[in-house]
């Protein structure tokens, strides 16, 4: 990966931390900015714009951490995303030297590469991480890799290791991850998942509404609830999940291998105690 694709995607995140602090219009430009000059590829915008970034943060580093209104791990989060971007700058510095700063075509875009691939997030309650773990394995089993899955109930699919929880979950949102709400009564009575909820939202993430047995109260918070969404002990919900699915990541499943797939997660669904 370049680093403009690399940029491309953690730049939600960097803007996010400086807009939640000051959403000036200042703030603002930023991010008009630089996305457009990612987006065309013009290395040296970008360098100038991150340049600006960094000069915003010598202006305001000292106020930010003297403020006893922004907390301990913002604090951190903030010293991060001021390095983060002081690398960036060195980095395209050096190959300034080397060649005029043109991505136009990045790695990704070169005949024969490999499309980046999509991301999910499950929002879920660790109290339903059973049904949910046969969730995962659904997906799993239809196609979609281990690497495309954020799942925090499995050492496979969770948060690598030596990173802060909060910041690693609010950089995939920030970056654009799909997120999959898994909604039941345990999800609503979290905060937790109700903090997920808010701010996928608020960033537009795209998402899909898992429906589990133990909901009761209906879809609520800033869920659209008019969105039927997939009940998880119905198989033909689970029929058309299959097909959006195949369509959306290129997937191929023999009918008789996803009965078998279907069958298991049926069974773990309808043993959920409603």
């Amino acid at each position: 990966m370049d680093i403009i694709q690399k940029l491309s995607f953690e730049i939600d995140g960097v803007l996010g931390y400086i807009s939640d602090y000051n959403g000036n219009s200042e703030t603002k430009a930023f991010e008009d900015n630089i996305k457009r000059s990612l987006n065309t590829g013009n290395g040296e915008e970008v360098l100038f714009i991150l340049e600006q970034i960094h000069d915003w943060y010598e202006r305001n580093y000292d106020d930010i951490m003297g403020n006893d209104f922004v907390m301990s791990k913002e604090k951190e989060a903030h010293y991060n995303n001021k390095e983060k971007i002081a690398n960036y700058i060195e980095d395209l510095r050096k190959m300034k030297k080397e060649a005029p700063l043109n991505f136009k075509q990045s790695e990704n875009s070169k005949p024969g590469s490999k499309p980046l691939k999509q991301k999910i997030f499950i929002s879920h309650s660790s109290d339903d991480k059973e049904v949910c773990k046969a969730f995962v394995d659904f997906l799993e089993r239809l196609g979609i890799e281990e690497d495309q899955i954020l799942y925090s109930s499995s050492s496979r699919h969770g948060i690598p290791a030596e990173m802060d929880i909060f910041n690693f979950l609010r950089g995939e949102i920030d970056g654009g991850i799909t997120v999959y709400y898994m909604l039941s009564d345990n999800y609503y009575s979290s905060p937790y998942c109700l903090n997920e909820m808010g701010a996928a939202w608020v960033k537009q993430n795209d998402s899909k509404t898992f429906i589990l047995p133990n909901l009761t109260g209906g879809i609520r918070g800033v869920i659209d609830d008019g969105n039927k969404g997939y009940a998880l002990n119905d198989s033909y919900d689970l029929i058309q999940l299959k097909n959006n699915l195949c369509k959306e990541f290129n997937l191929k499943v023999t009918e008789g291998k996803f009965d078998d797939i279907k069958q298991n997660l049926l069974n773990e669904a309808r043993n959920v105690h409603q």
